[in-house]
């Protein structure tokens, strides 16, 4: 993990996460980042474009932390009665 953030120093992250024609390209650095939507995106720079899009702006999307979202554990279908 040290060398990708030592990699990340030499190559920083654009601030520009679109181009003249509305893409998204962001590098392809590891250094994730947890959005207000739990979802763990793998850099600023891909949560930007999240952000910039029209779901992002419709959600108020945002960096809730660096690092990734915690995973939850979810329980479904837990039944009302347990059949003895």
């Amino acid at each position: 993990m040290d060398k990708i953030r030592w990699l990340a120093l030499l190559c920083p992250v654009q601030t520009q996460s679109r181009n003249h024609n509305g893409v998204c390209a962001c590098p392809r650095i590891y250094l994730p980042v947890c959005g207000t939507d739990m979802k763990t995106y793998s850099n600023s720079c891909l949560l930007k474009c999240g952000i910039e899009s029209p779901r992002g702006r419709a959600m108020k999307l945002r960096l809730l932390k660096e690092g990734p979202c915690d995973e939850r554990v979810e329980i479904e279908d837990i039944p009302q009665e347990i059949p003895y």
